[in-house]
């Protein structure tokens, strides 16, 4: 959060800015927060609160605990809707999408993420049915999620390319860690996204998404003869 809204945000919450007397040995030196001129002209917290509730003007501060409560709860209310509405602005042009991160025997499966409990629920069965014909060590895998944007990581860029890069990074930071030897990329999503490099030792297959195949069983056929021949090594 940009100055002044940190400043007003902590301010409402009733808690003062903490200034240290010394720099700790080793310690990294603080950065400066960034000021957003836009919300520079932007009232004192209890400016804000004081307009805003009802019954209570600024020539008359609260008296009773209530109030005060009140005139916080509805400080922190416009400091968030100013900033969430600036975060909206950014997030509209950046792509969104989650995609499944299957991990199991040396095969990283990378394909659409279910939307619900109930679907990821049929989507681990067919996952059970998938992996072990394919290799039965598979059938011991861990399924995660990649969300994007990283909505809890907001000093990493939104845009496109940081989608390509983060997710790129993530992806070889577990064929390192788990020795995969195996990436199968189902679906679109998945292989608009990841760009995975030449290499002599991963091979890289790429077919129909296997969520899919939930709604359209018929396609299940199609995605067997893409990575049949996996299963015959």
């Amino acid at each position: 959060m940009l100055e002044p809204l940190r400043s007003h945000y902590l301010a409402a919450l009733g808690i003062e800015n903490y200034v240290p007397r010394r720099i700790l040995p080793g310690a990294k030196l603080s950065e400066p927060c960034a000021w957003d001129t836009n919300a520079a002209a932007v009232e004192s917290p209890s400016d804000i609160a004081l307009t805003h509730a009802q019954g209570v003007t600024p020539q008359t501060p609260p008296t009773t605990s209530t109030q005060r409560k009140s005139i916080v709860e509805k400080t922190v209310a416009a400091l968030v809707a100013q900033t969430s509405d600036k975060s909206a602005a950014v997030d509209a042009t950046a792509p969104q999408f989650a995609l499944s991160v299957v991990i199991g025997g040396g095969i990283l499966l990378l394909d659409d993420a279910p939307a619900s409990n109930a679907a990821r629920t049929e989507y681990q069965k067919l996952l059970n049915n998938f992996l072990p014909a394919l290799r039965p060590a598979a059938a011991q895998y861990v399924l995660d999620i990649f969300m994007w944007p990283m909505l809890k990581n907001p000093q990493i860029a939104r845009d496109a390319a940081a989608a390509v890069e983060t997710l790129s990074a993530h992806l070889s930071k577990q064929i390192d860690q788990r020795a995969i030897d195996t990436v199968l990329l189902l679906g679109s999503v998945a292989q608009q996204w990841c760009t995975m490099p030449p290499s002599s030792t991963i091979r890289t297959l790429k077919s129909i998404s296997l969520l899919a195949c939930l709604h359209d069983p018929a396609q299940k056929r199609q995605l067997w003869n893409d990575v049949r021949h996996l299963a015959e090594r």
